[in-house]
């Protein structure tokens, strides 16, 4: 059994069930890894993101962190903009 499977085990039953009342087929789950902002400026708690521009990689990134005050519309990191990029 692979690590990653034993923990989502509980939960499994549930889910297949919600998605089958909605008629869906559930083929898997993923955790989605941790996130991290790199900044250049001091980050103490979630406040000090308020009125900064974070870009970001998603448009989910960007509803999460404009939850936490970040300037609205924030940028959409090109791919070849990205550290893992090998451009």
């Amino acid at each position: 059994m692979r690590s990653g499977i034993k923990p989502t085990r509980p939960w499994l039953p549930i889910s297949h069930r919600g998605f089958a009342e909605q008629d869906v087929t559930f083929l898997g789950a993923y955790r989605y890894p941790q996130q991290v902002i790199f900044t250049s400026f001091e980050i103490d708690s979630l406040d000090d993101l308020e009125n900064h521009k974070i870009r970001v990689t998603s448009p989910e990134q960007g509803a999460f962190v404009e939850a936490f005050g970040v300037r609205r519309s924030p940028y959409l990191a090109p791919r070849f903009q990205l550290p893992w990029s090998a451009a």
